[in-house]
């Protein structure tokens, strides 16, 4: 998490990220992994509507190597 990012951001590209809204969701701070950049931990129920979705228009794995930063 950056400086300018907020709980609720990260909770909304998870959301985008399955195609459905998460409930209760549950957020916590790991570690410091640079200076200015924190890991966290989102943990949540999936959602029944994700689960059975024909398709989606990413995995949850694509967009997570997109936003990785390059090497």
């Amino acid at each position: 998490m950056r400086a300018n990012e907020t709980k609720e951001m990260i909770i909304s590209e998870a959301e985008t990220a399955v195609n459905a809204s998460i409930q209760d969701p549950i957020l916590h701070r790991v570690r410091d992994v640079a200076p200015n950049k924190a890991m966290f931990c989102l943990s949540f129920r999936l959602p029944e509507e994700a689960c059975f979705k024909e398709e989606s228009p990413k995995s949850l794995l694509d967009s997570c190597v997109d936003k990785q930063a390059p090497e």
